[in-house]
């Protein structure tokens, strides 16, 4: 796939049509300009929600009512426009002519990975950010896992707030307390599963990466670290809803005492090791960052290797994150791959562009294309 326009409208302080370059689109500018609105403009049209946090309706500029964003996508020399419309709490896909499309009608044409500073602490940050990289990357290929993800989370909010509502000091009710186990059982398996089956395919392509980037110094392993047992055992769906059933029932009364619950897929980590120990402890942080970065590169392999295609790579300010060494492995990856790249910046790189590059001026919300020498 291909973006040749994109058309924003009242998108946050963005109302403007630019058409992209086949390779790397470099967007520079000093911050709060516009730069970062541009690039999470691209993810929502093509996935339906921000990588920032916050509400749909901070998407739309202050003063508006509507803020839409239409992508032109050529895919084997057909272009369809792909348009998402924000409307308070509400978006609407338009792909082609028909309406009110799914988000999976959306992904079979307009398909992004995004890749933020954020992302270069995978290894050494919270779990919490590593479930994130996780999942963000089976929405990809998956779109119907998000309402898997709402699901379990609404559950294991109405669960903790049962464990806290201990009247009198008497636990909840227990056939109140296995209908939640039940059903957490039944929608915290399918996300236990879905990322033990991703990491199965993804992981050997993330080791290969590591090891070619690096000239065979790094050596990477990965792996599922599952709260509710052994990871392993979790691929199949029917077999990871029993192995967290048993876990829940076998520590409810801790969770009754702590008045929160102790296992599922919100507990489960991504295991990073480099040379055999653990990453986020004994790798620098030029080596963490360099996992972080291949790390990423796998995700886009993998949807090549899957779907024949690849996605939209959108890079927000990470370039001021890697040394150039880095930088240089990232860029030839992506010319080699031949990855359509939309990158921002505060300074391009010293590198050398290519033809099917471009370079975008982004000042107080407006966009125009310049020479990278002037930039």
């Amino acid at each position: 796939m291909r973006v040749l326009t994109v058309t924003l409208e009242d998108f946050r302080n963005l109302t403007v049509r630019v058409e992209l370059a086949p390779g790397i689109n470099v967007f520079v500018g000093r911050n709060g300009q516009g730069k970062t609105n541009f690039i999470e403009a691209l993810f929502v049209a093509c996935t339906g929600h921000s990588f920032r946090p916050g509400r749909l309706v901070d998407l739309v500029r202050f003063d508006s009512q509507t803020a839409t964003v239409e992508l032109g996508v050529e895919e084997e020399g057909v272009i369809t426009p792909v348009r998402v419309a924000i409307s308070g709490s509400q978006r609407r896909h338009r792909v082609g002519g028909q309406d009110n499309c799914s988000l999976a009608d959306v992904a079979r044409l307009a398909r992004a990975v995004f890749f933020g500073p954020d992302d270069l602490d995978l290894v050494k940050g919270s779990p919490g950010g590593r479930r994130a990289f996780l999942d963000e990357a089976i929405r990809v290929h998956h779109p119907p896992y998000e309402r898997l993800l709402n699901g379990y989370q609404r559950l294991l909010k109405e669960r903790n707030q049962l464990l806290r509502d201990q009247t009198g000091g008497r636990p909840p009710p227990l056939e109140l307390l296995e209908s939640y186990e039940e059903e957490l059982a039944r929608w915290g398996g399918q996300i236990i599963s879905h990322r033990s089956k991703y990491l199965r395919e993804y992981a050997p392509i993330a080791v290969d990466l590591v090891t070619r980037h690096t000239g065979g110094q790094l050596q990477l392993d990965l792996g599922y670290e599952c709260s509710a047992g052994a990871a392993e055992a979790a691929l199949e769906v029917v077999a990871a809803q029993g192995m967290l059933r048993r876990k829940l029932k076998e520590v409810r009364s801790e969770d009754i005492r702590g008045g929160s619950t102790t296992a599922g897929p919100h507990h489960d980590d991504l295991r990073l090791d480099i040379n055999g120990r653990a990453a986020r402890l004994f790798a620098s942080q030029g080596e963490q960052r360099q996992v972080a970065v291949s790390m990423k590169l796998a995700q886009l392999a993998l949807w090549r290797q899957r779907f024949g295609v690849t996605p939209l790579l959108l890079l927000d300010d990470v370039m001021s994150e890697l040394d150039s060494t880095r930088i240089r492995l990232l860029l030839e990856a992506i010319g080699q791959w031949q990855v359509q790249t939309v990158l921002t910046t505060t300074a391009p790189p010293d590198v050398v562009w290519k033809d099917g590059d471009a370079c975008f001026r982004v000042e107080g919300g407006g966009i125009r294309r310049v020479d990278f020498g002037s930039a």
